[in-house]
């Protein structure tokens, strides 16, 4: 038995074959992965290194055994071993071949293969994913990730990359004039390439999401609703008519602007948002139109689609005890710890409203017990979560002081004190 090794060259996520132009007359025209026989008391890495070498002038580095294929030809039986490869350098020379493709892994068996190849390409196809399959759907990447696997720009909205043949839209959610809308039909409306003035289907990355399936080009998105953080969604698809909306341009003017209706490829796969990111997009949102007068407004909201959408978000929820929240509600005796004013109305068991709030928060670390907890009014509540306010903070520290001197709770002073001297380090 013959030992032949084939090296798989992978460039791009695509790997080289050749057509063969020498050797056996039943092989000559047909595609391999190239290499060729190991001579004696040779090592197989070295091998590969050399053949490669030989019959393109290039140079690569041989990194690990793959898979092999024990194969009868009419003269000879081979043990031909496939070996994941490195490209280092040199320009394509053809010495032992007519023809060389790079080419993607699902399209490897549609050439006319060398017997012995077919199985480590059906290998190739079911083990080997390039490093977009290697994305996970809902996971957060950084911009840096996105340039880095897709081989496209750090820059703009839609980014198309040669090197990949994909096109990679991202949906930034930190707009209200621009915001890319998803429907109760799972399909995102979003918007085309172009800030001023009125869009045009046929430029620049338009054009290329207009005819994506047409050339067999990938699209995939990403939304984001912090800077450098972004949702991978996976591959989407148009699945409508574009169509054209009167939208704001950067200036300020009633533009048309092009839609492109998409959908998600694994539409199956539930997103589920963090809920701080999205809460995160609405602030920067509002705080975007504050300074616009009542009148700009108003002709904005002309524009504006009336249906809401929804999404789905995770939080995590840590659980209070409730002999510490009754305990507290009932220590205030029906005022507020902040304000100092009675509760605003009664509930339905005619008890004061009040709710209870750890002065130190237990997403920072804050413990559930009564030297870390207030009870306040809603209103001071919101304020409190809102403004972040130090003479607040101090106040209701002052407060619980209180208490615990009345108490006599001797015990809970000393823990007051850890906490919140600790909570100023």
């Amino acid at each position: 038995m013959i030992t032949v090794v084939a090296a798989l060259i992978n460039k791009n996520n695509k790997f080289l074959i050749a057509k063969r132009s020498t050797g056996s007359k039943e092989l000559i025209g047909k595609w391999e992965f190239p290499g060729g026989k190991v001579e004696t008391n040779e090592n197989e890495m070295d091998a590969i290194e050399r053949e490669i070498k030989e019959e393109f002038e290039l140079n690569i580095k041989a990194k690990k055994f793959l898979t092999n294929n024990i194969y009868k030809y009419p003269s000879k039986e081979i043990d031909l071993r496939l070996y994941d490869c490195e490209y280092i350098s040199g320009s394509f020379k053809l010495h032992d071949h007519s023809d060389y493709k790079f080419v993607d892994k699902t399209e490897i068996t549609n050439y006319d293969l060398c017997p012995a190849d077919i199985p480590l390409a059906n290998y190739i196809k079911e083990h080997f994913t390039n490093e977009i399959d290697r994305l996970t759907i809902g996971k957060i990447y950084s911009n840096k990730d996105i340039a880095s696997v897709f081989k496209c720009s750090l820059m703009g909205g839609m980014r198309r990359s040669k090197a990949t043949n994909s096109l990679v839209l991202i949906a930034k959610h930190d707009n209200p004039l621009y915001d890319d809308v998803w429907t109760e039909e799972g399909i995102l409306n979003y918007t085309g390439m172009g800030t001023v003035g009125d869009q045009d289907i046929n430029f620049g990355q338009n054009k290329t999401l207009k005819n994506a399936k047409q050339q067999n080009i990938k699209v995939y998105l990403f939304e984001s609703y912090k800077e450098n953080e972004y949702y991978y969604c996976g591959e989407v698809e148009l699945c409508g008519d574009i169509y054209t909306d009167n939208e704001l341009d950067s200036k300020g003017q009633i533009r048309k602007v092009i839609k492109f209706p998409l959908k998600k490829k694994a539409n199956n796969i539930k997103i589920l948002l963090n809920k701080e990111d999205v809460e995160n997009s609405e602030k920067i949102k509002e705080k975007k139109v504050q300074n616009l007068s009542t009148e700009q407004l108003k002709s904005r909201i002309k524009n504006v689609n009336s249906k809401s959408s929804s999404k789905e978000v995770k939080t995590i929820y840590r659980e209070r005890n409730p002999l510490i929240v009754e305990y507290t509600k009932k220590r205030s005796k029906g005022i507020c710890d902040l304000c100092g004013k009675e509760a605003p109305f009664k509930d339905k068991n005619g008890n004061p409203y009040l709710e209870s709030h750890h002065v130190i928060t237990l997403a920072e670390g804050g413990p559930d017990a009564i030297y870390n907890t207030v009870s306040i009014c809603p209103n001071c509540h919101r304020k409190v979560h809102i403004l972040k306010s130090k003479k607040d903070i101090q106040k209701l520290q002052k407060i619980i002081l209180k208490y615990l001197l009345e108490d006599e709770d001797y015990e809970n002073i000393k823990k007051y004190k850890e906490l919140f001297e600790n909570s100023h380090e």
